[in-house]
């Protein structure tokens, strides 16, 4: 009898050593470096344009012989601000809205600004003919040789590197990415950029710690074949974001080397970055949503997004015709009154007859 309780002891103990050692070696698993991110058996889906078996190597679909259209004496000029609207080839009123609008200001405070709209090539003839008949007006289109479509955004962004980085190294302080519903608010900008460094400089609206979106019917699904791991890197977002000069032909280069990615911020300015050593910084000046006008506010916000083309001019209708500053006082004065009248409402005393 006593050795069966000596044996059950053993036993016992063996079991909770077993126990024991299972736990640990599951916590430090799981505490360990983060790990790639396998997805279930349901992440069938797929990036149209971007399926399993289609190549990732931007170098099979750019080159320096690629480009459809370049304005004449392209970068021959020493310019502080080149920004690059990304544009589809149909949105022509969204192109001259901003070349009568903000568009137009080519000098803010002895600081040259010059604007560009950057396409891919359109799949209907007719299109083709206006764009090209619109570039031989106003002499501010590059266009790429690739179908222009929302899942080659990327491409896109890839042919700004190149273009900009062959062409205007000598000539750009900064470069900045924007699109065709934006309204850049060029003072606030200009003075921003002209008081910050001008080397190793990427920076927007930064967002940080997002995760691949998984489901398929969505515009930004991510099968796990084109990305894996859990959370994306910082990154700016595409409606608005700034480089100097030196970091494009960096990005231009990682990109030769990095398998594309359909999400052209996610890519250009948290993949790409990270591969370089440059880390994107947020600014508040700058914003991915639609901001309601306040002259407070646009007194030094550079950005607002979802805009049509008459809210671009009505836009810059306003910003041009008011005093920011006064119009700001007079605002902070009347909520200033208007909180002394609520205040004195609580605070009068009962009077009794």
């Amino acid at each position: 009898m006593l050795d069966r309780r000596l044996t059950n002891g053993k036993l016992k103990k063996f079991i909770l050593g077993i126990i024991i050692l299972t736990f640990l070696i599951g916590f430090i698993y799981n505490t360990a470096a983060p790990r790639k991110y396998v997805e279930s058996t349901s992440d069938f889906g797929s990036v149209e344009g971007w399926e399993y078996n289609t190549s990732r190597d931007a170098s099979l679909y750019l080159d320096n012989s690629s480009s459809i259209l370049k304005p004449k004496h392209f970068c021959e000029s020493v310019v502080f601000l080149r920004v690059v609207v990304s544009s589809a080839p149909v949105n022509l009123q969204n192109r001259v809205a901003i070349r009568e609008t903000w568009g137009s200001q080519h000098n803010i405070s002895g600081m040259s600004i010059k604007v560009y709209f950057l396409l891919g090539d359109s799949t209907n003839a007719s299109v083709q003919a206006d764009i090209i008949k619109e570039n031989e007006i106003y002499n501010d289109i590059v266009q790429e040789r690739f179908i222009d479509s929302y899942n080659n955004l990327t491409l896109k962004s890839i042919a700004m590197l190149k273009t900009f980085s062959t062409f205007c190294m000598q000539t750009t302080t900064f470069l900045m990415k924007t699109d065709d519903d934006m309204y850049l608010n060029m003072r606030p900008l200009i003075s921003m950029l002209n008081s910050t460094n001008t080397t190793n400089v990427m920076v927007g609206s930064l967002i940080c710690g997002a995760k691949p979106i998984k489901d398929i019917n969505n515009k930004w699904y991510t099968p796990s074949y084109m990305y894996r791991d859990r959370i994306y890197p910082n990154y700016l977002s595409g409606t608005g974001y700034v480089m100097s000069i030196d970091v494009v032909p960096k990005l231009y280069e990682a990109a030769l080397i990095t398998p594309i990615f359909h999400l052209e911020d996610i890519y250009i300015t948290g993949m790409l970055s990270r591969v370089i050593h440059v880390r994107p910084r947020n600014n508040g000046g700058f914003t991915f949503q639609k901001r309601k006008f306040d002259p407070c506010v646009f007194k030094t916000a550079f950005t607002s997004h979802r805009l049509s083309p008459s809210e671009i001019h009505d836009q810059y209708l306003l910003l041009e015709t008011l005093d920011l500053a006064m119009e700001c006082k007079l605002q902070e004065e009347m909520a200033a009154r208007s909180l002394n009248n609520l205040l004195g409402i609580f605070t009068m005393t009962k009077k009794c007859d």
